[in-house]
């Protein structure tokens, strides 16, 4: 790909109009996308918007945004605001895909459970409202739950345990 600055324009658009990418690899279990299909559902599109590539007049393929997308129609949602890029080839747009596919943070586990202490100590959720609401997947459950288990084993004194997540069995006091 050459090095040129792509010009991004803002565009509403009906969802149901725009193409998925064929073969993008990019994938979500169905937790954490019933997740987001949830909160679309009560709080709208909070997401960031999708990406869209204008291939020409009313010919618009998704390069960021495959789940959010169907998440949306799921939710009931009809159009958003989508950042359209126009004047790319297909082998820039492919290659655009694959990099917003890659470009994700990920969660450090002990930041990730002082957050979330927080959420439960400060504002009134428990574990499994946290986990229902954002739709974690299976992959941050785990890593959250052995987090606990080495720091448990790190602890001089033992601490009484008054709350257990029956889904995943989180533990906290």
């Amino acid at each position: 790909m050459t090095n040129q600055l792509i010009g991004i324009d803002s565009k509403l658009l009906q969802l149901k109009i725009l193409k998925h990418t064929a073969n993008n690899p990019q994938r979500m279990d169905d937790k954490t996308f019933n997740g987001m299909v949830k909160s679309m559902k009560e709080k709208s599109w909070l997401l960031d918007s999708p990406v869209i590539w204008e291939r020409g007049e009313n010919d618009y393929q998704i390069i960021s945004g495959h789940h959010r997308v169907q998440a949306g129609i799921k939710a009931g949602i009809v159009e958003t605001q989508c950042k359209v890029i126009k004047g790319i080839t297909e082998e820039q747009a492919k290659i655009l895909v694959l990099e917003a596919n890659q470009r994700k943070g990920s969660f450090d586990d002990e930041l990730l459970n002082l957050f979330m202490d927080d959420l439960i100590e400060n504002y009134d959720y428990n574990i499994d409202e946290i986990i229902d609401e954002v739709g974690f997947d299976d992959s941050i459950i785990n890593g959250i739950i052995q987090d606990d288990k080495i720091n448990e084993k790190e602890l001089d004194e033992d601490i009484e345990i008054k709350h257990e997540c029956p889904s995943c069995g989180y533990q906290w006091s």
